[in-house]
């Protein structure tokens, strides 16, 4: 060290030099997330990434239980690529929750499936979700997905994939058995989870390279 070096450092303030401290630290626990974004909504597509609207149906598939109620759709060859999360990379992912007060959550009543192959013809039958459970209008709002990272102790609230997250209450995870975030949508100009709550499909990561999706975990709080 030579002594121009030696003079700033002895005489930096110490203020200056625990900030610096704290700012490294904090960017030690920067992580990695996909951050969703909606476009306006507008005329609804069978294979969009979306919230509310139609699932994509094939044509000779059968429609869902009427007791579920489709929420969303993420078509993975629109997500960038996640360590964290490993996401198929190609076909859909459909999210359904309960027609019942609690969305599914007291009850389990509620699916998240797999779609391998969506280049198939899609029914042109297969009713929108409409206005209805935690789904605010009747539109299809087509999502956008683009990385994004931040560090331990922000608000990590939002759509997003992936990452920390946020809760309205208490994380239902727990140490001993880590579960990534498949998705996360918050409360927001389409969606509303109870007051202001915020919705959670965790998933295993050795489930999910299985696409062992019976075993994700559905969670939602709210204020």
């Amino acid at each position: 060290m030579g002594l121009r070096d030696w003079w700033k450092r002895v005489s930096a303030p110490a203020g200056a030099t625990a900030t610096g401290a704290a700012a490294a630290a904090d960017e030690a626990t920067r992580r990695p997330h996909v951050a969703v974004t909606l476009a306006e909504p507008s005329r609804d597509r069978p294979r969009w990434s979306k919230i509310g609207g139609a699932p994509y149906v094939a044509v000779g598939d059968e429609l869902p239980p009427d007791d579920l109620l489709f929420v969303a759709q993420v078509d993975c060859a629109d997500v960038p690529a996640l360590d964290e999360v490993p996401l198929p990379r190609t076909g859909l992912l459909q999210f359904w929750v309960g027609r019942d007060d609690l969305h599914g959550l007291a009850s389990g009543r509620f699916r998240v499936a797999y779609v391998a192959d969506a280049s198939r013809p899609a029914r042109d039958d297969v009713p929108a979700s409409g206005a209805v459970g935690p789904l605010v209008d009747d539109a299809a709002h087509a999502m956008r997905f683009e990385l994004a990272s931040e560090c331990a102790g922000a608000d990590a609230g939002g759509h997003r994939i992936g990452g920390y997250c946020g809760f309205a209450q208490t994380d239902p995870r727990t140490a001993d058995d880590p579960m990534v975030s498949l998705l996360q949508l918050d409360s927001g100009a389409c969606l509303q989870w109870g007051d202001t709550g915020i919705a959670h499909w965790f998933i295993r990561v050795a489930d999910l390279r299985a696409l062992e999706l019976s075993r994700v975990v559905f969670h939602w709080d709210c204020c």
